[in-house]
């Protein structure tokens, strides 16, 4: 404790300015909680309609609803809410506050991966991030806010930042206590939208290649520790006991049909799906309990319809797919009935565009160096090969009406592109590469 005491004090000496930089991103942070005060997650127990976190009164019930549970509620928030509920009788800690800090936090973090810059740097990252704030809140402002389209990029963008110092850092305890938190915030990731279980694999050979850089594989067991036991642990359940279910949500074949219906038959389809389960409780507007094998097979024969759609029609395919993509290149920022106007919408978009274009002309520069130099693989790569996957899967899979909500989980991961790429472009000496 004295070593780290001391540790603080010279570090207050030597480097003042970075002390009254971290206090401001601390202000910016209560004040981004403040500025979007009006705005709350829903909870997620409560997808759909199918359950609440009030209809499990104790931990043996709670048991039950984890070994049931298969359907579009995202697990790592619904089991943290009822938790909560049972304790404190009280969610609004989760949805509130704790949602809009995971907000603020998620664009901060993107300057965290950059190395070298000067302060007014991060001040003009602050203002990026008080546009984007700002903007979100608009966006959000009459509700379908989800926890999972901030706590997804926030536990990715973590996940990357502590691989860092858990694979290179010099002490071996310290490496082994980063190793397990990285695992933890990679599998919380992976657990909080389906999509991402996709991307997993790249991101777990990105990880084995960091431990094998810096010669530090006895550390691997510690990272893949949490991963094996959440991530793992989670899909194995739902291969036992959930009929072979792989990913952790049995509603994607609806998404699915969602994004591609002009391109289906949809009265055929129709008459082959079955009669789904009634509601097990109606909270205004349930229409069916989806956390069912019928609805897991009703999926099924959604995916394999879109399938089938596509493969007879690959052109028209290809110009609905590059159609939802330019909803995400160009940000849509209505949703539904909600279509929020002024200075700061438009502040956004361009906010989006200068950072796409910036990602791209910055990745083609980098690649350029990385042939002619013999540059090693960078952190970077990984970061737009997220950007990419999520610019892919949202647009293939996600929700039509809700791409404006989506661009909440995009930003973040742009920003941190652009930023890592600016730093090895004007201070290649550092970092690590």
């Amino acid at each position: 404790m004295n070593h780290l005491i001391t540790r603080l004090r010279t570090h207050l000496q030597t480097s003042p300015l970075s002390w009254v930089m971290g206090g401001i991103t601390i202000l910016w942070c209560l004040w981004a909680i403040w500025a979007t005060r009006g705005i709350s997650a829903d909870p997620a127990t409560s997808w759909m309609r199918i359950y609440s976190y009030r209809d499990i009164p104790d931990l043996t019930s709670l048991l039950y609803y984890i070994r049931d549970l298969r359907t579009g509620i995202t697990p790592v928030y619904s089991v943290m809410e009822i938790v909560s509920w049972l304790w404190l009788e009280d969610i609004g800690w989760i949805t509130g506050p704790l949602f809009r800090l995971g907000m603020a936090i998620v664009l901060i973090l993107p300057f965290a991966f950059t190395t070298g810059f000067p302060w007014w740097v991060r001040m003009i990252h602050l203002t990026l991030a008080t546009i984007c704030v700002q903007a979100f809140g608009l966006i959000y402002a009459l509700g379908n806010a989800q926890p999972y389209d901030v706590m997804t990029p926030l536990f990715l963008l973590g996940h990357m930042l502590l691989l860092r110092l858990a694979s290179a850092h010099k002490q071996a305890r310290v490496g082994a206590w980063f190793s397990i938190i990285s695992g933890i915030l990679l599998s919380l990731s992976e657990l909080s939208r389906p999509f991402m279980l996709a991307i997993m694999p790249v991101l777990l050979g990105w990880a084995l290649l960091q431990y094998w850089r810096n010669n530090t594989l006895r550390r691997l067991g510690w990272f893949l520790l949490p991963v094996v036991l959440l991530s793992g642990g989670w899909h194995l359940k739902l291969l036992l006991y959930n009929d072979g279910q792989i990913i952790w949500s049995n509603h994607g074949g609806c998404n699915l049909l969602n994004a591609w219906a002009p391109l289906v038959d949809i009265p055929s389809l129709e008459a082959t799906l079955e009669p789904e389960a009634p509601p097990l409780n109606n909270y205004g507007w349930a229409w069916q309990n989806l956390n069912t094998d019928v609805h897991s097979r009703n999926c099924k024969r959604c995916s394999q319809a879109v399938t089938a759609a596509i493969v007879a029609h690959p052109g028209r395919a290809a110009a609905h797919f590059f159609g939802k993509l330019l909803i995400f290149l160009n940000p849509r920022t209505q949703m539904y009935d909600n279509d929020p106007t002024g200075g700061w919408i438009i502040a956004y978009r361009w906010v989006v565009r200068g950072g796409y274009a910036a990602a791209l002309l910055l990745g083609g520069w980098l690649l350029i160096q990385m042939m002619g130099r013999r540059r090693s693989f960078d952190q970077v790569w990984m970061l737009l090969y997220i950007l990419l996957g999520f610019l892919t899967l949202m647009p293939v899979i996600g929700e039509s009406g809700e791409e404006a909500r989506f661009m909440v989980s995009v930003v973040p991961v742009l920003l941190a592109c652009c930023w890592r790429s600016l730093s090895l472009i004007f201070s290649p000496d550092h970092g690590y590469h």
